[in-house]
């Protein structure tokens, strides 16, 4: 029987990074909707939302390229304690923080680099470097990875994500970050050497230099060749020159230990725990693990004005490919088109010796049916207004916008009136073109006679990978 490896993290991250790249360079095209003046009792993705999702969709707008990010996990840098990034492990969480819109990887969590006290110790002083590896007198060490842009939609909208640039570390491929220390099990041996630093031999890398800290066990008359020392810790002093692809620790320790016993080497080296990072996927998105990206979906009221009078809104789509009825896409890369109604717009007068059509035959949620026509289609009225004294716009959520024409007589079932249909204008989208990525829920509206000026609507989708 095959074995079936579910640590695909690589792989997620770089499937991300190839859909937000594709977004990115407009080579694929994502546009959102805001529709429905009323919540639905559908589940948001269900295949009944999404056969309505043309017929809801009040307009469309383009997504703009920059608002779409690879992200991570927001971890703000607390007074707590922190694990330190290990590549040999994609079980790890918490290993990197955020501060003063800066980055920075974790490698070291207690001053003595002990297992015992990893994830044990808070931080209490917060990084500020921005270059290189930096250890602080809280024990922990830093290295400093990006800063984050200022004008991302990701970092300006979420408290939850920050967007993680495709940045590989070149100059940190193959380096020694990950080292750690038992050293409850080295408590039986003393060695002969104070704080002894030890070059880490490779066929490979070179440069590498781990230290042993160390206390004295000697009383001060010993003369220093014959003290004996205690090991109570390990160091990083270089992380290496060039990248490690392979490392001998025993013949490393034995080369500078040189009175100490094999056993005893033997026992140094199975108390350490020595990483180096990746050759090949040293890149700071496979470091943050990321496998997800973040749309953000941005418009605001004098947008959206443009295009519809309807200002409640309870659904939202993302939709890719919306196409004209000569099937060509509607939002093309570097075009100018960016919002357009999708909303039918019917005027109406009254109807033979009837009535002037007003707001209360076709208030919002008002159902209203073609009186001259067998189609048992009904439309919702989403908004409407008085135009020209004894005529009438609405605006018409339906799923068939060539439904309504010039001539049609159409009836108000909020009052039974009847009212003729006087112009007509239907939205250029082809029925039911695109692909439905995403539908959501939300409560939005805007009013124009509150004085509240420009209202904006923003809302964030995570698409994971």
């Amino acid at each position: 029987m095959p074995t079936v490896s579910t640590n695909s993290t690589n792989l997620s991250t770089k499937n991300a990074s190839s859909f937000v790249n594709s977004i990115k360079n407009e080579d694929r095209i994502l546009s959102f909707y805001l529709g429905s003046i009323e919540s639905s009792n559908d589940k948001a993705f269900s295949d009944d939302r999404r056969n309505q999702s043309y017929a809801q969709a009040s307009f469309f707008r383009k997504i703009e390229p920059s608002n779409i990010d690879i992200v991570a996990k927001k971890i703000d840098w607390s007074n707590t304690s922190f694990q330190t990034f290990n590549s040999s492990d994609d079980t790890v969480e918490n290993f990197y923080v955020l501060h003063n819109n800066n980055v920075y990887l974790v490698i070291g969590n207690n001053k003595f680099n002990s297992t015992e006290d990893s994830g044990q110790i808070r931080a209490t002083i917060q990084p500020t470097h921005t270059d290189g590896v930096v250890k602080y007198s809280d024990g922990y060490e830093y290295l400093y990875l990006f800063t984050l842009s200022a004008d991302s939609k990701v970092v300006t909208s979420s408290k939850l994500w920050m967007p993680v640039p495709d940045n590989d570390l070149v100059n940190y491929k193959g380096r020694l970050f990950y080292k750690k220390i038992n050293v409850k099990s080295l408590e039986d041996i003393s060695i002969s050497n104070k704080n002894p630093e030890i070059p880490i031999i490779s066929d490979s890398g070179s440069g590498a230099i781990i230290k042993l800290l160390t206390q004295n066990l000697s009383s001060p008359t010993v003369t220093t060749s014959n003290r004996k020392y205690k090991i109570v810790g390990i160091e990083v002093v270089n992380i290496g020159t060039s990248p490690y692809i392979d490392f001998n620790l025993n013949e490393s320790l034995s080369r500078i230990l040189t009175k100490e016993s094999s056993s005893t080497i033997s026992q140094i080296e199975s108390a350490i725990t020595l990483g180096f990072s990746s050759n090949e996927n040293f890149n700071v998105r496979n470091v943050l693990k990321c496998s997800n990206s973040l749309i953000t979906v941005v418009s605001n009221s004098s947008e959206i004005k443009t295009v519809v009078g309807q200002n409640k809104f309870k659904s939202f789509g993302i939709v890719e490919g919306i196409k004209n009825d000569s099937d060509q896409e509607i939002f093309t890369k570097g075009g100018t088109t960016k919002i357009i109604s999708n909303n039918v717009k019917i005027t109406t007068g009254s109807y033979s010796l009837g009535p002037n059509p007003n707001t209360t035959d076709f208030a919002e949620n008002t159902t209203v049916t073609l009186t001259n026509k067998t189609k048992n289609k009904k439309g919702k009225v989403v908004f409407s207004e008085l135009s020209g004294g004894s005529n009438l716009i609405a605006e018409v959520e339906t799923l068939d916008k060539n439904e309504y024409e010039v001539s049609d007589t159409i009836k108000s079932d909020a009052t039974n009136q009847v009212f003729e249909i006087t112009a007509v204008d239907k939205p250029v989208t082809k029925e039911f073109s695109g692909n439905v990525l995403h539908i959501g829920d939300v409560d939005f509206s805007f009013d124009d006679t509150d004085g509240t000026g420009v209202k904006t609507f923003v809302t964030q989708v995570i698409q994971k990978f």
